[in-house]
């Protein structure tokens, strides 16, 4: 069975134990980037309506703009520029975890600082099996001379 197969027909891949509670960790899954995506976005959309009374009317509706053609361009898309960069931060790798593990931002805290290594580890290994890369034929190694 090929990694995409199983990835599809078992979403969550991991079992991870902490304190006497078990995470059923998932697998970054189209669900996951959906969620994380909508979350990123609120994220914004909230950063931005606590600014409101600070700004005047107009740079308001300028970041209102700015914000919609943002989200309707796929910038706060997982796999986006802005979506790669937000998951290098503490609140964007707070939110994966959240998501892969489905528990609380509260929970994620403890997590992290009890068994960070471990959490990081096993985060890196499910990005690996969520997006494995495709085997190299090897025919595909050997140089092509053209013909001048």
């Amino acid at each position: 069975m090929s990694a995409t197969t199983e990835a599809i027909g078992n979403i969550v891949k991991h079992e991870f134990e902490h304190n006497g509670k078990v995470y059923q960790v998932s697998l970054i899954t189209q669900e996951i980037k959906a969620k994380y995506e909508k979350a990123f976005f609120r994220r914004n959309r909230d950063c931005l309506l606590d600014m409101k009374e600070i700004l005047t009317p107009e740079e308001y509706q300028t970041q209102v703009t700015k914000l919609q053609d943002d989200y309707m361009t796929g910038k706060f898309a997982f796999e986006s520029e802005q979506g790669l960069d937000f998951m290098k931060q503490q609140a964007g790798a707070s939110l994966i975890v959240q998501l892969l593990f489905n528990c609380t931002e509260e929970e994620v805290i403890k997590l992290l600082l009890e068994r960070q290594e471990d959490v990081t580890n096993l985060i890196t290994l499910i990005a690996k099996e969520s997006f494995p890369k495709p085997p190299v034929k090897e025919d595909s190694k050997k140089k092509i001379k053209l013909k001048s």
